[in-house]
């Protein structure tokens, strides 16, 4: 009897990472509203995928989608019908680091802070989100959460190939399906950042400076530690975290701050 190996199923994260600033970050723990139970809240900014670092964002699947021959061009103006109801995607981005037991630290850390905190006037912040907390909030605010999936081009034409051939059989459901994986696809360039994504679907959104962003407020108790990033002077940047924090730390929860483990001159 030939022995056929299952591919193994990759577990949950146990916590997601989202890169910022320290200025920004004043504004994710604006110390806003409780609500009548006494949560704090911190204010996460969902942005327009028109304004993410890569430039194929949803061009990469619709692209491969719509190729111009007739049957594409049907199936364009069917998913084209649905996006006015189904809305616009705004994106809340975060990073799954994957750890080996021989390292520290994940080795897709140091690209990561070079993208999002290596700036001589930014000091970098990466905060750690409890993942089963966020996934059961995001399942009560009717938020997406989800893994990219990182292709090449010929895996990418396969995937909207089948969706093409199936044309005939799709049902309305179908193309909401369809219009929302246009997020959810990514070069396999980008595969180095094993990025989950919050998303959210409307029409009703923000504009600041020609840009589009929702604004949704996650509970606090939800982010377990920030981490200051290894460009940045520890101490000084650990004590204007601490002073963000006095006024709204939840009682009975402590946010760590830690120093990160990568030393770089």
């Amino acid at each position: 009897m030939e022995n056929k190996k299952k591919k193994k199923k990759e577990s949950a994260p146990s916590s997601l990472m989202h890169y910022t600033d320290i200025d920004a970050l004043s504004y994710i723990l604006n110390p806003g509203v409780k609500d009548a139970n006494g949560i704090r809240y911190m204010d996460f900014r969902f942005s327009h995928p028109s304004q993410c670092n890569d430039p194929m964002e949803q061009n990469f699947y619709k692209n491969a989608l719509y190729t111009g021959s007739e049957i594409s061009e049907l199936l364009k103006a069917s998913v084209k019908a649905n996006e006015e109801k189904t809305g616009q995607p705004f994106i809340f981005s975060m990073i799954h680091h994957k750890r080996s037991v021989m390292r520290q630290c994940p080795l897709t850390e140091i690209p990561m802070w070079n993208m999002y905190a290596n700036k001589s006037d930014k000091v970098g912040v990466r905060l750690r989100l409890d993942y089963k907390e966020l996934t059961s909030f995001c399942k009560d605010k009717n938020i997406d959460i989800f893994p990219c999936a990182y292709l090449n081009k010929e895996e990418m034409r396969q995937v909207t190939e089948n969706i093409r051939k199936n044309q005939l059989n799709l049902r309305v459901n179908d193309y909401a399906r369809i219009y929302k994986q246009e997020i959810k696809f990514k070069p396999i360039e980008w595969n180095y950042e094993n990025e989950y994504r919050m998303v959210i679907w409307t029409n009703d959104f923000e504009t600041v400076d020609d840009k589009r962003y929702v604004y949704v407020k996650i509970p606090l108790h939800i982010l377990k530690t920030i981490q200051i990033s290894p460009f940045a002077e520890y101490e000084e940047n650990k004590e204007k975290i601490e002073r963000m924090l006095n006024s709204i730390r939840m009682k009975n929860n402590e946010i760590k701050i830690e120093k990160s483990k990568i030393l770089i001159r």
